[in-house]
């Protein structure tokens, strides 16, 4: 109960702290002529009362001189100098760590020059300090280093990255700087993270708030990783087979939700997904859709595995024909013999256009013939056509059997095409 008391206690004082503070700062603001107050108030960073009070009084004296040279019938060109001070003239007024907040967060700030030549990516790492966990001797050498960089970064033949990297890895660890790379990336992540949502809403992908928060926690977690690990083994000088390799589990390990979005496009290379993208003509209940899409990333999961985890592991895992078996164990056979007849109709349409045109060329038919004809060769080139997409998915002697007996079937304007084929050939060759 103690325990709990001095806790409340310190909480409390804290935050009486914090406001007073905070009132300090309101009443150096708000004490200060009006235009000095606007000036203030454009900072981004929280800056002490000392710093503040620096502050109004450099532009206090900036105004006087200004009014001076005004008096003096100076110029207004030359009168605007006093009025847009550069970074490091504000910058050297502060303690050293807002001195580091103030460079980065008021570089190209309208009403302050930025004629800082060259910024050391150093100074990043003070900023995220607190989430780094840098301690005071960290931070010292940082900052220590980013004004000797920036000095040496004059001489266009320093190599600033090689400096900074080695300042880096000598004064900070891996966890630090992989860290940094996560704060750094969280603003993008959220970003894309919000686009990938309204994608989702407009196409229907969730109902709910609560599956919108549930969604965007997991697809921010994805993207923020994704983004971060990019960058850090990059930094880390890593090799290209093991950024191949984190892009595959990455890949691999995507968010159903992800996957469930590429769905929402006419078609998909992938034939699970294909399936899914069709899922309106087929009408696919969402428990298959659901199997459909949680098989596809377990095979996905299975193939990142047997690739990068299992040991000497000299046979190639051939997910295309652990996703056929999924399919037709997932799907009922009525649906997938009506979603090869609607994957196979175009082409379907153009091989028969092309077997009329040549049964035109060989006089086998005229224009009299073209609706009865038409319709047997789109009958047997539509049933041949369903027979080679079920062998595609199951080589099954039955499947064989069935496309044999449809070849054997074949119409028999066909089979004498066939013949005055050969006539044709035959009638080419030389003979000696």
């Amino acid at each position: 109960m103690k325990r709990i008391t001095k806790i409340c206690i310190f909480i409390i004082i804290t935050v009486l702290a914090i406001s007073c503070q905070s009132k300090k700062k309101d009443a150096v603001l708000y004490n200060s002529p009006v235009t000095i107050a606007m000036r203030l108030n454009e900072i981004d960073i929280d800056l002490s009362e000392e710093s503040m009070t620096k502050l109004v009084s450099f532009f206090k004296r900036n105004d006087s001189l200004a009014q001076l040279a005004l008096t003096q019938g100076k110029s207004l060109e030359e009168i605007s100098k006093w009025y847009y001070p550069t970074v490091d003239s504000l910058a050297s007024m502060f303690p050293p760590l807002e001195r580091n907040d103030f460079i980065l967060a008021n570089k190209g700030k309208s009403g302050i020059q930025d004629y800082r030549p060259f910024t050391s990516k150093l100074r990043q790492y003070v900023l995220y300090r607190e989430k780094l966990a840098l301690t005071s001797k960290q931070i010292e050498s940082l900052l220590t280093r980013c004004d000797s960089i920036e000095c040496l970064a004059k001489n266009k033949d320093t190599k600033v990255e090689e400096l900074e990297k080695k300042v880096l890895t000598t004064s900070l660890n891996s966890k630090q700087i992989k860290e940094y790379y996560i704060q750094k990336n969280k603003s993008i992540a959220e970003r894309e993270t919000k686009e990938l949502l309204k994608q989702m809403k407009k196409n229907g992908l969730y109902t709910v708030a609560t599956d919108s928060a549930n969604i965007y926690q997991q697809v921010y977690a994805y993207k923020l990783e994704q983004k971060a690990n990019w960058e850090y083994l990059r930094y880390t000088g890593a090799t290209s087979d093991s950024i191949k390799q984190d892009e595959a589990r990455l890949w691999a390990y995507r968010p159903l939700s992800i996957i469930r979005l590429e769905t929402s496009q006419p078609s998909s290379s992938n034939k699970m997904l294909d399936i899914i993208c069709k899922r309106g003509k087929l009408g696919l209940t969402e428990n298959i859709t659901e199997s459909l899409l949680t098989s596809y990333s377990q095979l996905l999961q299975e193939e990142y595995k047997h690739k990068y985890k299992v040991p000497h592991s000299n046979e190639k895992y051939n997910r295309k024909e652990q996703e056929n078996k999924s399919i037709c164990r997932i799907i009922p056979s009525s649906l997938l013999e009506k979603y090869f007849r609607i994957i196979i109709y175009d082409n379907v349409k153009k091989q028969v256009e092309k077997d009329w045109d040549i049964l035109l060329d060989y006089d086998l038919v005229n224009s009299t013939d073209s609706s009865k004809v038409i319709k047997e060769l789109t009958d047997y080139e539509t049933r041949l056509a369903v027979a080679n997409q079920w062998i595609s998915i199951d080589k099954s002697r039955k499947n064989q059997f069935i496309k044999s007996d449809i070849i054997n079937g074949k119409p028999q304007l066909l089979k004498q095409l066939d013949i005055e084929k050969r006539k044709r050939r035959n009638e080419k060759i030389v003979k000696f």
